[in-house]
């Protein structure tokens, strides 16, 4: 191309544009009309430019024609989602009980011990009837308005729902098959596996909590939708198939949990044994680079995720310090247990003989799972996460110190979990006191520092649109229907943020129903997130029990459910205390209510580890 048209390249640009014009990409089609290379001549002559003076420069009028062409491209897509948006508002009442009562029946026959393999398609089979009766419309999802888009295009035709929901059982059959149990018991006879284990519920409101949360979250989007700004339009159609995708994913996950943990078990065990420490010489070194891998592989792993699903990046380092913290917790807690009998010795420590340095060695490898995504959300400068996991680090620490420095040596349990919240707390003040007392490392973090101490006169006035909405809505809210969100003029006179859907849900919340009943939403939630855990301690001791695979397995998923409980505790108060103006303002979102993918299927998976206890223990 550039050898037939090296004598005129004004044609060539002109080519350039004209494409990028027909694709309805202005910054491309701008960008052909004035090259930034000033070297090379632009695609307009100075009596073209004059001719055309009224329509503007050159990059103006192409750029304006390319978003006219953009915009009549999506007119036909607009026009059916609007549609779907109107049939949806007639009739989600019902859509979302038909999910609610599925979902339900389906968790109670997964708790009956039926085979994966039996299961996983009788659910696949059911969500895919469901979903079509309810109209569920994957194919709305544009990669403007979601991440997930590039996911959920690949293959979709009509009826879309069907491909989609066949696709998840195919990857949780796949996933059963890998984690099928590698060793079957004596008593088993040759040739049979053994039957899945019979569960029961966690808690009583474990479901119900799920149904709850989520349902308010949606509807919030749904009046949202219907009387908001435009760019919210279809947050509420979008919304339609996360949630879709949560029942559907914790219902599939029932049969599977046990044999998750069995299997992540064995890497995990297989990844310590590489670990230990060995000889002299080069040897001696070999854990150190297998820890620097697991590093790099999680690292390069969000710097992949971070150019294309931004949302994901902070869902990886979740899962790398939930799963590393509750690993750290069964394996020490075998050790706590062993050393606290008295006189004993595990791993060169010994009952009641626990120094400073051998405390220091053994929190080392909960630093290293603290370490990891601290660099890592560092580095993809996404610090509302950081921010996070710098709180929830309390609890984990807390409870590793007192495993370390008071079990160890054999005081009362009592004395140990008391001087773990005193860490805790401590560390919680020191983050605080460094974050308001210290220089802030980055203009950002200054920024958002600064809207706290002053928010009606920062630079950003976020937390002062937010403040005037709550302070401004009645005591009981405006209802649903009547709250004053950002209309057409977003610019003049908005109530609150455009992204209000998802890091300001606790505003949307106070205005729709009262900020009293914000916050005891707030406790409600974090209530329930605590009695999901509370009767796990009666299903298992949390520690390794050589003689009993499933025992061991239920102590892991226990100990997933304690630290992800704790890390999303931790979110909730600090998105709560965000929007009250106690805390900068952080854009991470309120958990379960909030728009998008990838929060709310995160916290749907550990939430289908956490809902279900075996049988036999209670």
């Amino acid at each position: 191309f550039d050898d037939a048209h090296a004598g005129n390249p004004e044609r060539a640009y002109a080519l350039l544009g004209i494409a990028a014009l027909l694709d309805g990409d202005a910054a491309r089609a701008s960008a052909a009309a004035a090259p930034a290379d000033e070297t090379k001549p632009a695609v307009w002559s100075k009596a073209q430019r004059e001719a055309c003076a009224s329509l503007g420069t050159p990059r103006e009028t192409v750029s304006q024609a390319a978003t006219i062409v953009n915009t009549a491209r999506a007119s036909a897509s607009n026009a059916g989602k609007s549609v779907a948006a109107q049939s949806l508002l007639a009739s989600v009442h019902w859509i979302y009980a038909v999910w609610a009562v599925v979902g339900l029946l389906l968790l109670q026959i997964g708790r009956t011990g039926l085979r994966a393999w039996i299961y996983v398609p009788l659910a696949a089979l059911a969500w895919s009837v469901v979903g079509w009766l309810t109209q569920v419309h994957p194919q709305w999802i544009s990669d403007r308005a979601s991440q997930t888009a590039a996911l959920l295009r690949f293959g979709i035709k009509a009826p879309e729902v069907f491909q989609i929901v066949a696709a998840a059982a195919a990857a949780m059959l796949l996933l059963g098959v890998m984690l099928r149990p590698a060793s079957q018991p004596a008593s088993q006879p040759s040739g049979r596996r053994p039957r899945p284990e019979m569960q029961t519920p966690s808690s009583r409101t474990g479901y119900a909590g799920f149904v709850l949360f989520v349902g308010m979250g949606w509807w919030l989007l749904l009046d949202l939708s219907a009387t908001g700004h435009y760019v919210n339009r279809f947050h509420a159609l979008y919304q339609q198939v996360y949630v879709f995708a949560a029942f559907v994913l914790l219902t599939m996950i029932a049969p599977l949990r046990l044999a998750l943990a069995d299997r992540l078990g064995r890497w995990f065990g297989a990844f310590l044994l590489i670990t230990r420490p060995r000889g002299i010489g080069l040897r001696r070194y070999l854990p150190w680079l297998a820890y620097i891998a697991g590093a790099l592989i999680v690292l390069g792993a969000a710097s992949v995720t971070k150019r294309s699903q931004t949302q994901l990046t902070s869902e990886i380092f979740r899962l790398w310090l939930v799963f590393g913290a509750s690993w750290f917790f069964l394996v020490r807690g075998e050790t706590a247990l062993a050393l606290s009998g008295g006189g004993a010795s595990v791993g060169g420590f010994k009952g009641g003989d626990m120094g400073a340095m051998r405390g220091i060695v053994f929190l080392a490898p909960l630093a290293f799972v603290l370490a990891v995504p601290v660099v890592g959300l560092v580095l993809t400068d996404d610090f509302g996460p950081l921010f996070v996991m710098l709180y929830s680090a309390s609890i984990f620490l807390g409870a590793a110190f007192a495993f370390a420095f008071f079990d160890l040596a054999g005081y009362r349990r009592w004395l140990g979990a008391s001087v773990g919240v005193l860490v805790a707390g401590a560390w919680v003040y020191l983050i605080t006191y460094a974050l308001y007392a210290l220089p802030a490392p980055l203009a950002r973090i200054a920024e958002r520092l600064a809207t706290v101490r002053n928010p009606f006169t920062a630079t950003n006035d976020q937390l002062a649109i937010i403040t005037w909405f709550q302070e401004s809505a009645p005591a009981e809210g405006y209802g649903l229907g009547s709250v004053p969100w950002c209309g057409e003029n977003a610019g003049a006179g908005c109530a609150v943020p455009r992204q209000v859907q998802s890091d300001y849900i606790f505003t949307a919340f106070a205005g729709v129903y009262g900020k009293v009943a914000a916050l005891l939403m707030v406790a409600a939630l974090a209530m329930w997130l605590v009695r999901l855990v509370v009767h796990h301690s009666r299903a298992t001791r949390g520690v390794v029990a050589l003689g009993s695979p499933e025992a061991t397995q239920q102590a892991w998923l226990s100990w997933i459910s304690v630290c992800w409980v704790g890390l999303t505790l931790a979110q909730l108060m600090i998105t709560v205390a965000g929007n009250l103006g106690w805390l900068p303002l952080t854009g991470i979102t309120y958990p379960f209510a909030s728009f998008g993918a990838w929060s709310l299927l995160a916290n749907t998976f550990f939430l289908g580890l956490a809902i279900s206890l075996p049988r036999r223990a209670l």
